[in-house]
């Protein structure tokens, strides 16, 4: 068994590339009502490269009492991406049981030099604590990418 860990560490290590860090989550499993809308604002540090700052706008719209959608804009040290995605929580969190659903999105964004058309898909469960000082949600998710780089601009 531990050999077989030691593997699995090694295999991933060598195996990952770095990550684009736009193509985050960035979202959680929470449904705002339908009819309202939803605006915000998100930094993001990137810590190699040199480092930099990334800044993101959001506006979220619920659609139904379980889907809503995202408009996501970016830029900074990444020179721009764009982002549309809807989430799908077809089991709402309720007692003792984990909301589950999932989201799903394109986007195009141009890093340095690369331009990359993006696909991306996310179930996870939510499950809501409320602590004495806040609510909390901590996230499990399985992010889905597909991402075709340099695409032709001319």
């Amino acid at each position: 068994m531990q050999k077989l860990m030691s593997f699995i560490i090694y295999f991933a290590a060598l195996a990952t590339s770095t990550a684009h860090g736009y193509l985050d989550l960035n979202e959680s499993g929470e449904l705002i009502n339908q009819g309202e809308q939803r605006v915000g604002f998100a930094p993001q540090f990137i810590l190699n490269r040199g480092g930099g700052t990334n800044a993101s706008l959001f506006v979220e719209a619920g659609t139904s009492e379980s889907t809503s959608t995202r408009a996501t804009l970016e830029g900074g040290d990444v020179s721009f991406n764009a982002f549309v995605s809807m989430k799908y929580i077809p089991f709402p969190h309720v007692d003792q049981q984990p909301a589950m659903g999932i989201r799903g999105g394109i986007g195009i964004a141009r890093d340095n030099d690369d331009n990359n058309l993006y696909f991306q898909v996310a179930p996870w469960p939510v499950k809501w604590w409320t602590l004495s000082w806040a609510p909390w949600s901590p996230m499990y998710t399985f992010l889905l990418s597909s991402t075709q780089q340099n695409l032709t601009t001319s």
